[in-house]
């Protein structure tokens, strides 16, 4: 169900980037937003890539709940490195109050560096010697 709404909230924002850069008259770069994690997979870091007005390039990552914007969420260690690589290019979109029937939602768009808001590691890598 978590992988449903996510894959529903990067539509959704996918939408909400075209509309955008189409309202302001960005066309080209409206049809060159891309998603990212359905068209070259999930581990690259983030889900859309979209533009600014400028032209520069936005790489977003999404996660999305039914429920309020402080409900806890997960990122991958992928997500945090590429937040640290494009720290001025990069955004977490927190899309909460996702009601998918109405197609409506809250948008909180935090850039940067994501190591300022996370917590310490749950999970970790073993690797047994033969």
């Amino acid at each position: 169900e978590n992988k449903r709404i996510g894959d529903l909230g990067e539509i959704w924002v996918l939408k909400q980037e075209r509309h955008f850069l189409e309202e302001n008259g960005k066309n080209k770069l409206a049809s060159k937003v891309k998603h990212i994690a359905k068209d070259r997979g999930d581990g690259l870091g983030y889900d859309i890539l979209s533009f600014e007005l400028n032209g520069k390039e936005k790489f977003i990552e999404v996660k999305t709940t039914k429920g309020r914007k402080n409900s806890t969420f997960f990122i991958t260690r992928n997500e945090l490195e590429k937040s640290k690589i494009e720290q001025n290019s990069y955004f977490l979109y927190r899309v909460y109050e996702f009601d998918e029937d109405k197609e409506t939602a809250k948008l909180m768009k935090i850039q940067g560096d994501l190591s300022t808001i996370c917590e310490l590691p749950i999970n970790y890598k073993v690797n047994l010697k033969k």
